[in-house]
């Protein structure tokens, strides 16, 4: 009877031996299995994140490039124009040339001057 109790209780160690180191070799691959995931679920996240923020600095800067554009010149031109052209495109050209600085001002005196732009193309603009 000892000698049966003592057999089972070494199979029941053998077995619990062979099921322990079984499931000691298994779980670092389930563990690295499920942190590999993880890594993979976080670098997918981030990447996600990256493209979003690239997507609004992109708009931001084209945002910004128009207010460039609009501040340097808050006026559109739908036509080239030349001398001897007439139109309100003309006048707004010689208001812009008068207030951007001293050295682009059409003329200092008369028609074309600061406040006293005209629609006509001359030799000054």
């Amino acid at each position: 009877m000892f000698k049966k109790n003592l057999q089972k209780r070494f199979i029941v160690l053998i077995i619990l031996g062979v099921f322990i180191l079984g499931n000691v070799t298994v779980l670092p691959s389930k563990v690295e299995a499920s942190v590999g995931e993880d890594m993979m679920a976080l670098i997918s996240s981030l990447l996600l994140q990256v493209q979003k923020l690239q997507e609004q600095l992109q708009f931001l800067q084209e945002d910004k490039d128009a207010e460039v554009v609009s501040a340097a010149c808050p006026y559109v031109w739908p036509r080239y124009i030349n001398e001897s052209d007439y139109g309100t495109d003309v006048q707004d050209l010689q208001k812009f040339l008068n207030n951007y600085s001293e050295k682009t001002k059409v003329t200092y005196f008369g028609f074309g001057s600061k406040g006293f732009e005209t629609p006509y193309f001359g030799k000054a603009t």
